[in-house]
């Protein structure tokens, strides 16, 4: 008896010497840039903001920004490499590419990249960065108001052209029976009132004056 008690203390030790010997796993890197297309002359800014530590999502990590491709003749450079969110003016045509390696104390994650493309003013198609419903779980019978985060470089410095933006939201889906419909589809901010229970998928396309 006392043998077999002598390999169950044995076999317990081994088990917490296992646990302790878990691998450490290097940062997931996300790069981003506030705009994928731009006017020559702007300030393109990137974001490293949602990268990732899988063993403490609380630790520190460290940002190295580089230039992987410029379009000929650039002289873009970033203000800073080594900060979340570091910037650079696109001062030729062309595509810019950056890549982000993210480090904590112990491992480095693999390189991304992220490219932003510049042209010449009035090139830029409008971008809608995020779509809201309000209220997000509204009860039947209860008026449903939409809004949308738009921005198009066109219409900010360097060209700051004078472009009208236009709108047009529909309903995808809804719940089979539904007769909702939007109030002002081609408004930035229309409504619909919620008839029945389920769910109500909407979408919006955002055009410029020029077409784009």
């Amino acid at each position: 008896m006392k043998l077999v008690r002598n390999i169950a203390l044995s076999l317990a030790a081994a088990v917490a010497v296992a646990a302790c010997t878990k691998a450490i796993e290097p940062p997931t890197a996300v790069a981003s840039a506030q705009a994928l297309a731009v006017p020559v002359g702007a300030v393109v800014t990137l974001d490293a903001s949602q990268s990732t530590d899988p063993n403490d999502p609380a630790q520190a990590l460290f940002f190295q920004w580089a230039f992987k491709a410029l379009p000929a003749g650039s002289q873009a450079r970033l203000n800073d490499p080594t900060i979340v969110n570091p910037s650079f003016t696109a001062d030729v045509e062309g595509a810019y590419t950056v890549a982000l390696v993210a480090r904590n104390a112990t491992a480095a994650s693999g390189a991304v990249e992220v490219t932003v493309t510049a042209g010449p003013c009035g090139a830029s198609a409008p971008t809608v960065s995020a779509a809201q419903a309000s209220p997000e779980n509204p009860g039947i019978g209860q008026v449903v108001q939409l809004s949308a985060t738009v921005a198009d470089a066109d219409l900010d410095s360097p060209c700051e052209q004078e472009q009208a933006l236009v709108y047009h939201w529909a309903i995808a889906s809804l719940p089979a029976g539904s007769h909702a419909a939007l109030n002002q589809p081609d408004a930035l901010n229309p409504s619909f009132t919620v008839d029945l229970a389920g769910e109500y998928e909407l979408r919006l396309v955002v055009t410029d004056s020029t077409g784009r």
